[in-house]
């Protein structure tokens, strides 16, 4: 396929370019609309990333065994993020939460002017603009302060380093392999990106016209392929990243606990939406003809996304960059061929589409660093206060009791901040299933004696639960443990025996 006659953007000498372009101001809004998220600190997630990148730096080494729970002492568990959560650790320490939110505010900007870049120079822009506007709303589902946003400008630049190669059928090129490296320390996705490697080098050999020059096509990306593997596997976990990846979609209980590992309820409105509504009326019509390899690309994250909702910022991502091409050809038919002569509205566009002048982009980074100066003093950066129970734990400390808690998996990331050793945390693939199935059970009362059987096996001195947590009104008529204060974040319950030690005659109010 060859894409419609859009001017070649190197052709364009640099005093021709415009001042500002689409792809500079959408970076622009995203970047502004990242910063003023409510939900990119609301994940309890962050708090711990932060934490294992403080005991990193504190040890100078990397954790290869649980050092964060009581419920999980020295079970193996290696932190494969390292890299991101150092990253997060630094940008905390010296800007707090407001540049934890800037950081992961760059990083989608990056990646949004990025994909919107790849789609102007393949689709007209009055077809691109919409496009990828749908695209980057899925993203933006799952943009939280967390270390697969710090792997989006990469996983981009993967996806359209490699789909341009295949499309304008040059090899690979042995840079990107640089990529891969920081990915593979940034994030356990990484994965993903051997599949789209192999599938774009499928379907680049597969566009071949006969057999000898697929073949040779195929020993062009091969070698590629086999040292992208080995480059996955230059992390502290090694081949235990591959081995992560499946373990954690054979977690079944967990993942059906899970948020965002659930799937869509479609009795709201989701963004995938557009794009199911979009892609399936251009398939019905006739007008959008994929490759077989990029139906098998295009299905399978679709999967994914079906099956869970964290996927749909995934299928947002790579969609530029497979369907760009094809869906030029599909809106080319409907209209006359472009022209480079356009005038008025369409020559306004067509200019913006061109990269834009450094005095732009330096305009637009000043607008960009203005914004984040008073957005600093005007908004309040801090993670939510449902993953936050701050006066929660200053009741139990003025209570003087040690011990082991019983804490909601919501509200494990803030005590790991916070220096206690937790019962359950977001590190859900360390647990595994069976100690998530007995924490359901105990929670939630599924099964009888299933609470007080885990209040006694670890040793529990005190819970700290979500209020609508059906193990919350139990625990208030258990004769041996007492509320010591409930807010609409977390209730303490702590043992009488060790609440009267500590503080004898003590007789704490409850906060309601």
């Amino acid at each position: 396929m060859t894409s419609p006659a859009i001017p070649d953007n190197k052709c364009v000498s640099a005093w021709k370019r415009p001042l500002v372009s689409f792809p500079l101001l959408t970076a622009l809004l995203v970047f502004i609309g990242g910063a003023m998220s409510a939900q990119a600190l609301a994940d309890a997630d962050s708090y711990w990333h932060v934490a294992v990148g403080r005991w990193i730096l504190q040890h100078h080494q990397f954790p290869t065994q649980d050092y964060f729970s009581h419920s999980m002492p020295g079970v193996a568990w290696t932190a494969h993020e390292w890299l991101s959560e150092i990253v997060l650790f630094e940008g905390y320490q010296y800007f707090g939460w407001t540049g934890l939110q800037i950081i992961a505010s760059v990083c989608f900007a990056i990646t949004a002017a990025y994909m919107l870049r790849f789609a102007l120079q393949r689709m007209e822009p009055v077809h691109a603009l919409p496009f990828v506007a749908i695209c980057l709303s899925m993203v933006s589902t799952h943009f939280l302060v967390r270390p697969h946003v710090l792997v989006w400008p990469l996983t981009a630049l993967w996806l359209g380093t490699l789909f341009a190669a295949s499309e304008s059928r040059r090899d690979p090129p042995w840079w990107l392999l640089v990529v891969l490296l920081l990915w593979t320390n940034l994030h356990a996705s990484v994965v993903i990106a051997i599949g789209i490697a192999g599938l774009v080098a499928a379907d680049a050999t597969w566009q071949e016209p006969s057999m000898p020059t697929r073949l040779a096509r195929a020993k062009r990306w091969l070698p590629f392929l086999c040292v992208s593997v080995l480059c996955v596997l230059v992390n502290p976990q090694g081949v235990g990243t591959f081995v992560h990846a499946f373990e954690i979609m054979r977690m079944k209980s967990t993942l059906a606990v899970i948020g965002e590992w659930q799937s869509a309820d479609f009795h709201t409105f989701q963004f995938i939406l557009l794009w199911i509504v979009g892609v399936m009326a251009l398939a019905f019509t006739g007008r959008l003809r994929l490759s077989l390899f990029r139906i098998v690309f295009v299905l399978g994250f679709f999967y994914l996304a079906l099956k869970h909702q964290r996927y749909h910022s995934l299928l947002g991502l790579v969609s530029p960059f497979v369907l760009a091409v094809p869906l030029a050809h599909a809106f080319r038919r409907e209209g006359a061929p472009a022209s480079d002569n356009a005038d008025g509205l369409d020559a306004l566009f067509r200019r913006l589409s061109q990269p834009a002048q450094w005095i732009g982009v330096a305009a637009i980074a000043a607008m960009g660093a203005a914004f984040t100066l008073v957005a600093r003093d005007l908004i309040p950066y801090a993670p939510g206060a449902a993953t936050t129970p701050v006066k929660a734990l200053a009741a139990f400390e003025a209570t003087g009791v040690k011990g082991n808690v019983f804490n909601g998996y919501g509200l494990g990331g803030f005590l790991i901040f916070k220096s206690v050793p937790v019962f359950v945390d977001g590190r859900a693939d360390m647990y595994g299933d069976p100690f998530m199935d007995t924490l359901g059970d105990a929670m939630l009362l599924r099964v009888p004696q299933a609470l007080e059987k885990v209040l006694t096996k670890y040793r529990i001195a005190w819970t700290m639960l979500g209020p609508k947590t059906a193990a919350v009104e139990l625990l208030d008529h258990l004769p041996a443990w007492q509320r010591i204060y409930g807010d609409s974040v977390a209730v303490v319950h702590v043992r009488r025996d060790l609440l009267h030690a500590a503080r004898p005659g003590l007789s704490p109010p409850t906060h309601q």
